[in-house]
């Protein structure tokens, strides 16, 4: 047996990309996507023979298997188009090695910043993480004269205090609004009111433009309050907020016919440690955003200079100042 359980700590592995740091995911190991369990045995097996050694039944393999932590990737989101290159040798180590030094700034900065806001006990100071779920169509039900109808698509944007575990949803159907930077400005602009830390992805016409950076420095403005918002590693942006995605997904088992069964699915999702708060936008409640102060947040201006995708942090201060960082680094 001893045997056997050296034989699979050999096995190769990947990384995996989108597990959460929860004990029943810190130690396990990946095998590549589309290995199976039988032609693994015969794999085992085979170096048996030729060691000749006697080879455990299949089911003491599946135990040992099971016993050490293994299991078979399977990707439950898009991966950043460098890593699948590097594992495919298209992309020179020391690139991917810089990326992933960035992706673990990135996490690490954002471990610090709740760490921070934890130990202040301050309901002044904030961390969130914020993000999109997938477009959900509706209705959705299992009547078949029903899957070939025209289907709204409707569009929840979660807001997720790391600090309290509070839980926020303002969903919309593409009748009342569109994916556009002024709505997601707007919902933005009228949910935060303290001082922030932000954490999102880099998409661009959500989280990355000027008129989202002009509603924060307005806010900071009125407000009398420093906003500090940070992106992750692109490719690498799985945060707390994808676990109310994830539980209301789980939760839309009942046919939907209209958006407002989204309104009852969402509520309903969670009790502890308190429900998700939710709000149906309509198209009254978009505003047109201004970007009368600047209408560019790059920040270079020639050929070679950085540019806006590169950006890493942006702090809004009270006085009207606007500070970036390209990476996660002390250096401004």
């Amino acid at each position: 047996m001893s045997y056997l359980k050296q034989w699979l700590l050999k096995v190769d592995c990947v990384d995996s990309h989108y597990c959460r740091s929860s004990k029943s995911y810190k130690n396990k190991r990946f095998l590549e996507p589309g290995t199976k369990k039988v032609d693994l045995y015969q794999r085992y097996c085979s170096d048996c023979k030729n060691e000749g050694i006697r080879s455990a039944c299949l089911t003491i393999f599946k135990k040992f298997f099971s016993d050490l932590d293994l299991s078979v990737f399977r990707p439950r989101k898009d991966q950043r188009d460098l890593c699948v290159g590097y594992h495919h040798g298209n992309i020179p180590k020391e690139e991917y090695d810089a990326h992933m030094k960035s992706k673990d700034r990135a996490r690490a900065e954002k471990h610090e910043d709740k760490k921070s806001a934890l130990s202040l006990n301050d309901e002044s100071m904030s961390v969130w993480t914020f993000d999109t779920q997938s477009v959900i169509l509706c209705p959705q039900t299992k009547a078949s004269a029903l899957y070939f109808r025209t289907k709204l698509q409707v569009h929840n944007l979660t807001f997720y205090n790391n600090c309290t575990r509070d839980g926020f949803c303002y969903y919309w159907d593409e009748s009342e609004g569109e994916l556009k930077a002024d709505n997601f400005a707007s919902l933005q602009y009228n949910h935060f009111k303290t001082f922030l830390v932000l954490w999102s992805d880099g998409c661009l016409y959500q989280n990355k433009n000027a008129c989202l950076a002009n509603c924060y420095l307005q806010l900071a403005l009125e407000s009398k309050v420093d906003i500090f918002q940070k992106y992750l590693a692109v490719g690498h942006t799985q945060m707390e907020c994808d676990s109310m995605h994830s539980v209301i997904e789980r939760n839309m088992v009942c046919d939907i016919y209209t958006p407002n069964d989204l309104r009852i699915v969402m509520e309903t999702a969670r009790r502890n440690p308190s429900p998700y708060f939710v709000k149906q936008i309509k198209h009254t409640d978009f505003k047109t955003m201004s970007t009368s102060r600047f209408n560019s947040i790059r920040p270079g201006r020639k050929a070679g200079d950085s540019v806006v995708i590169q950006l890493s942090h942006i702090h809004y201060t009270s006085t009207g100042q606007i500070l970036y960082k390209v990476f996660h680094e002390n250096e401004d």
